[in-house]
C-alpha cells in the first residue's frame, strides 16, 4: 500500500538527493532520485536517463529488525541488518548469480564498535578485526586475526591468503591518520611507520625478536621521496637509492660490510621510460640501453666494458615473442628465438656467418 506520492530529486551518480523537482521534469535531468514510502518498506531508486541504476529497499524483518537491500541495475549486491540504534550488525555481499559471496558480523560495546567477523560465501570464517578506542572514542588501533586454513574434504578452499598473514595490527593518531602497522606471520614480524601525511617512513623486519632488515624512506618538505636506505643486518649489506623529482630511481649504491661495491645510474625519457642504466663495480662496467616505439619497449642492449655483450629484440608488447642475441668480444655468435616464452630456435654464428641452426618443437 502506497502511503504517499513519491518524491523526486535531481541527483548524481552516488545517489545524493539534491534539489527537489516535480514529476514532470524528470526527463530534464541525467540523474534523478525517487523516494517512496510504502506500508512495509521505503524504496529509493536512482535513475540514469530514466533507467534504473541503483535501488535501496528498507523494510522490517520478522524479528522486528530494520533491514536494507542494495541493488545495481536490478541485481542484488548487498543486504544489511541494523540494530535499534541504526548501526549495522550484519552485512551480506552477493555474487552476480544471487548467491552469497561473503558476510560480515559487527559487534558493539555500548555504542562503540568492538569487532567485526568476516566470513566467506560458504560460511567459513576468514578473519576477525578487533578495534581499540581511546577515552575520547577515537580509534587507537585495530588488530586483524586470520583464521588458520582448514582442509576439509569437499569443502571450499582454505581461506588463508597467499601471503600467509596471521595477524595485522594498525595504529592511528587522534585524527585517524595511520602512524604504524605490524604484520605477524608465522612468528616473524614486519613493522612499518608512517608520517603525518601517510607516507611510509620506515619498515623493520624481525625473525622472532631479531631485527634482520630495515628500510628507511626520506622525503622533501613537499612529500616527494628523496632517498631510501635498505640494510640487511644478517648479510651486512646496504642499498641506498636516490630518486629524481618524478619519484624514479636516479642512482643506486650497494655496500658490503660498509664498503661500496657497485654504483648504478639511471636515465629516463620525457615519457618517464627508462632508457639508460650504467653500473660500475667488481672491476666491470655495464651499460644497458633501452629503445621504445610509442611507449612499447622494442629492444634492450647490454654492453660490458664498451663491447656489445647481448641484445634482446621484442616482437610483441608483453615480450613473450623475442630474439636474444649474444656476442663474444663484440662479435655475434648466437641468436635464440622465443614464441610465447618458449624457445623455438637457436642460430649459431662464426665470423658473422650462420653455421648451424637448431629448432625446438
Amino acid at each position: 500500500m502506497l502511503l504517499r506520492a513519491a518524491d523526486w530529486y535531481e541527483s548524481n551518480p552516488i545517489g545524493m538527493a539534491l534539489n527537489g523537482i516535480p514529476f514532470s521534469e524528470r526527463e530534464m535531468h541525467e540523474w534523478v532520485l525517487m523516494k517512496e514510502e510504502r506500508e512495509s518498506e521505503d524504496v529509493t531508486i536512482l535513475f540514469y536517463q530514466l533507467k534504473e541504476d541503483k535501488k535501496w529497499v528498507r523494510t522490517v524483518d520478522v524479528e522486528g529488525r530494520n533491514t536494507e537491500a542494495y541493488y545495481e541495475k536490478g541485481v542484488l549486491k548487498e543486504s544489511y541488518i541494523y540494530n535499534s540504534s541504526g548501526r549495522p550488525v550484519e552485512k551480506t555481499e552477493y555474487a552476480d548469480d544471487g548467491k552469497p559471496a561473503g558476510k560480515s558480523i559487527y559487534y558493539y560495546s555500548g555504542s562503540d564498535i568492538s569487532s567485526v567477523e568476516v566470513y566467506s560465501g560458504g560460511g567459513t570464517k576468514i578473519y576477525e578485526d578487533i578495534y581499540l578506542l581511546r577515552e575520547d572514542k577515537t580509534l587507537h588501533s585495530f588488530q586483524r586475526f586470520y583464521q588458520p586454513p582448514e582442509v576439509v574434504p569437499g569443502a571450499e578452499e582454505a581461506t588463508m591468503p597467499e601471503s600467509d598473514v596471521m595477524i595485522q595490527i594498525w595504529q592511528t593518531d587522534s585524527r585517524g591518520n595511520l602512524i604504524g602497522m605490524a604484520i605477524i606471520r608465522n612468528g616473524d614480524i614486519q613493522v612499518e611507520q608512517f608520517s603525518k601525511s601517510g607516507a611510509l617512513t620506515g619498515r623493520n623486519i624481525f625473525e622472532g625478536t631479531l631485527n634482520v632488515r630495515r628500510i628507511v624512506y626520506l622525503y622533501d618538505d613537499g612529500g616527494k621521496i628523496l632517498t631510501s636506505i635498505e640494510e640487511n643486518f644478517l648479510e651486512r649489506t646496504k642499498v641506498e637509492k636516490k630518486y629524481n623529482p618524478d619519484g624514479q630511481v636516479s642512482s643506486e649504491l650497494s655496500y658490503d660490510n660498509d664498503i661500496l661495491v657497485s654504483l648504478s645510474e639511471y636515465s629516463y625519457n620525457d615519457q618517464g621510460r627508462l632508457i639508460r642504466k650504467e653500473k660500475r663495480g667488481s672491476g666491470e662496467h655495464w651499460l644497458y640501453l633501452y629503445q621504445y616505439e610509442e611507449d612499447i619497449k622494442i629492444s634492450e642492449s647490454r654492453y660490458l666494458d664498451d663491447l656489445l655483450h647481448s641484445r634482446v629484440i621484442y616482437d610483441n608488447e608483453s615480450g613473450s615473442d623475442r630474439k636474444e642475441e649474444f656476442y663474444k668480444n663484440g662479435e655475434l655468435f648466437l641468436i635464440t628465438s622465443y614464441a610465447d616464452n618458449k624457445k623455438t630456435k637457436e642460430e649459431f654464428y662464426k665470423d658473422g656467418v650462420l653455421t648451424r641452426t637448431r629448432e625446438y618443437q
